[in-house]
């Protein structure tokens, strides 16, 4: 959760609203096997918007060819923009990554200015006990998502909220799988800036 190569990504402001994220459509080869067991996830929280967004600050960018093709969203849609933030920002590279902080950094072609630059200027967190349990085998983690409730989100035609439940699954270099998935929420704000183009303007972890 690194030295930060600071980019203007935009202008300020963070959206008063919580959230967190993850999609139930992801991809097969991302897909925890069926024998997994998963920890329940946490209940179902509600859309405040007195709740400062609890979110990660990244550092700069690592690379991750892997990724460039998530970045390649259709921007008119969404919901697939929305997928593709929570891809990118649960995908870890233990073994090149500094923390999960490089992951969230990844996200910033999708983020509105305000929100990415928010996470530039306010520093960097360390990484946290999964991150660095995970480190210590090189593991390289893949998100699975499944879309859930919006918890009575006050949705509009240019603003969509999303709520995912996420599970982060950790392999080895040589592919074998690391312990049980990790599970968490996205909730995530898309809004619309530009005529069928659509920016992440709040994205945070539960």
């Amino acid at each position: 959760m690194s030295t930060i190569t600071r980019r203007p990504w935009l202008a300020v402001a963070t959206l008063a609203l919580t959230l967190a994220f993850v999609a139930g459509c992801s991809s097969d080869d991302n897909s925890p096997s069926a024998s997994t067991t998963a920890t329940p996830l946490a209940p179902a929280q509600q859309w405040d918007p007195n709740d400062a967004p609890a979110t990660t600050e990244p550092t700069a960018p690592t690379p991750a060819t892997a990724l460039d093709k998530a970045l390649l969203v259709d921007r008119s849609d969404p919901e697939q923009l929305a997928q593709a933030a929570v891809k990118i920002w649960f995908s870890w590279d233990t073994g090149s990554d500094d923390g999960p902080n490089d992951a969230a950094a990844r996200t910033a072609p999708l983020l509105t200015a305000a929100f990415a630059d928010s996470l530039f200027s306010t520093g960097s967190n360390s990484p946290g006990g999964q991150w660095l349990t995970w480190a210590e085998q090189d593991a390289v983690v893949t998100p699975t998502w499944r879309l859930l409730p919006d918890q009575g989100a006050p949705q509009t035609a240019d603003r969509k909220f999303f709520v995912y439940e996420v599970q982060q699954i950790a392999r080895t270099p040589e592919g074998n799988q690391i312990g049980k998935p990790a599970i968490s929420s996205a909730w995530v704000i898309c809004v619309r800036t530009a005529a069928d183009f659509w920016e992440v303007s709040q994205l945070a972890q539960r």
